[in-house]
């Protein structure tokens, strides 16, 4: 059964029951622990904002929605954490998971996109260098072969 129909036993007098409740989708029978999708949303929003130097870029992207009237959703967002906190009730609106799992998995895809950011990008040459590099050894393979 959802959470939001058992608020009345979670020990948090700060939560509201309500047993007429209805999650918009049936609730899956798997484990919640750590949140995957917030994981991964946090994970890309963090990569963006460090390659990018900030999390603050407007932009506005469109989603095909599950609803029978099959409109297109389009939504502007001012800043990549402003996704990934959508991202994250979103699931909670659903009853897929509870906050914990949410808070879990943001730390989570945090931890492996700065491990990702700062152990693995790797610097692009300009294409120049590549060019001189590719010649530099084409000239030592001729050489080599007189």
């Amino acid at each position: 059964m959802p959470a939001i129909a058992q608020a009345d036993i979670d020990g948090n007098i700060d939560t509201v029951q309500n047993t007429s409740w209805l999650p918009l989708i049936p609730t899956p029978s798997f484990p919640a622990f750590t949140r995957g999708h917030r994981a991964f949303s946090n994970a890309g929003a963090t990569i963006m904002a460090s390659f990018l130097g900030t999390a603050n870029i407007s932009f506005t992207t469109n989603s095909e929605s599950p609803l029978p009237s099959g409109s297109d959703s389009y939504r502007t967002f001012n800043s990549f954490s402003e996704v990934v906190a959508e991202a994250g009730i979103s699931r909670i609106y659903e009853t897929l998971h509870d906050s914990f799992d949410n808070i879990a998995g943001q730390a989570l895809g945090a931890d492996v996109a700065t491990n990702t950011f700062s152990n693995y990008r790797q610097v692009m040459p300009e294409p120049s260098s590549c060019l001189l590099t590719m010649m530099v050894g084409l000239m030592t393979a001729i050489r080599r072969r007189r």
